[in-house]
């Protein structure tokens, strides 16, 4: 308020600034770019991340520790392979297995710790939420994909 009133009643003595070179301008426009950028490889992940919290906690909580997180190609895979908790207790370990080589993992792969990190993630209650009824769980996992392909689209 103070200042609307100062340039109001003294416009005079305070001068308009110059306007932007054309440098400044290009460098702006590179930067608003730039952003927008990390704004779009961002958001999908983003999404991802809100969408599994809702109803799929445990996932967030077992691969959260990554600096990826659902980024990880571990983490696309096995959420494309099994985007719902129901699918992800059904995982054998021989293909639990084949999915952490698909994905990449080159060290040694154990798939009873593998598999007791996603026991304990298919078991983590959805934070003070009902999880969704079984009508709408295989729309659920639709989403999940729909976003694992997002970004993997968006990461080529």
């Amino acid at each position: 308020m103070v200042l609307a009133n100062i340039l109001r009643t003294d416009a005079a003595p305070h001068r308009k600034l110059p306007a932007d070179s054309e440098l400044a301008q290009a460098v702006a426009v590179l930067a608003r770019g730039e952003q927008d950028a990390v704004w779009d490889r961002t958001q999908p992940a983003t999404k991802l991340t809100s969408h599994l919290r809702e109803y799929f906690p445990g996932f967030l909580a077992a691969v959260g520790i990554r600096r990826e997180g659902v980024c990880h190609p571990i983490a696309r895979t096995l959420l494309a392979a099994c985007p719902t908790p129901e699918q992800a207790a059904r995982l054998t370990r021989p293909l639990l297995r084949s999915l952490l080589k698909k994905a990449g993992r080159k060290n040694t792969i154990c798939p009873c710790r593998e598999r007791q990190v996603l026991a304990r993630a298919v078991t983590t209650p959805p934070c003070g939420r009902r999880s969704p009824p079984p009508p709408c769980r295989p729309g659920v996992g639709t989403t999940t994909r729909r976003a694992i392909t997002h970004i993997r689209r968006s990461a080529a």
